[in-house]
């Protein structure tokens, strides 16, 4: 009986609960760390945002995954501290689009991920790019530090194997950003997502893939950094990276 099955049969778990991949309370957690450390989201596109003062010996890195048609646009950008990940944005974009339109006055997707990079100083913002959409955008390298991913099922697996790690440790400090919890919870067992009235598990991939580029567990506890190629607990991870490396 696998484990979805024995939650619900014998804990008395409704079955949406017991196809949850991430435990919640451990989510929580993390929530509840960054409470403490009283952190602040850091979207500048609201009045009296703060200038954020970035931190001498600190990176940051975005994650963003595109809105489609029904689905929001979601960009987050963390503080690395050696093997800490500390969150300074969740922001999400309900339909918006990813052009540039100076002329209306309004944010797009991509001019508001523009104007993040100097805000944060970003050094990487790997994004999903599974179906295209940014092409030209890459091509005439507007923003040079968008790193591209196509989302295979074994890269589906490494982030969600790293949240695992991450998640309920003090190696993950994340906003209280309730939608952003959701779309954790949205991924289930099999790595499928429920899809719901405001997401669709965008806050996986944006986190997800912060989480994998920049820190990541051996067996043996030491921390490894993504920014070059190697094989940790023979998994070769350079042969699912092609979008980065």
């Amino acid at each position: 009986m696998n484990p979805a099955s024995f939650a619900q049969e014998y804990l008395c778990q409704p079955r949406t609960a017991a196809d949850i991949f991430f435990n919640l309370q451990r989510i929580e957690t993390n929530m509840e760390l960054g409470r403490r450390e009283k952190l602040f989201n850091y979207d500048f596109s609201l009045p009296r945002t703060p200038k954020y003062i970035i931190v001498k010996g600190t990176d940051c890195y975005g994650g963003y995954d595109p809105g489609k048609s029904k689905h929001p646009a979601h960009f987050v950008v963390f503080r690395q501290e050696g093997v800490r990940l500390v969150q300074l944005l969740s922001k999400w974009m309900d339909k918006w689009d990813y052009s540039y339109d100076k002329e209306s006055g309004k944010y797009s997707q991509l001019s508001y991920i523009q104007e993040s990079i100097p805000f944060f100083g970003i050094r990487s913002i790997f994004f999903d790019n599974t179906r295209g959409e940014l092409e030209q955008t890459l091509e005439q390298n507007k923003i040079p530090e968008l790193v591209p991913f196509k989302i295979s099922r074994p890269l589906k697996n490494s982030m969600a194997v790293q949240l695992e790690d991450l998640f309920g440790t003090q190696d993950l400090l994340l906003l209280d950003d309730e939608r952003q919890k959701r779309g954790f919870l949205a991924v289930k067992g099999d790595l499928d997502i429920v899809e719901s009235s405001d997401n669709h598990g965008e806050s996986f991939t944006t986190v997800g893939l912060v989480a994998i580029n920049t820190i990541r567990k051996g067996k043996s506890g030491n921390v490894l950094s993504l920014r070059s190629k190697y094989k940790v607990d023979d998994f070769d991870q350079t042969k699912y990276y092609r979008g980065y490396f």
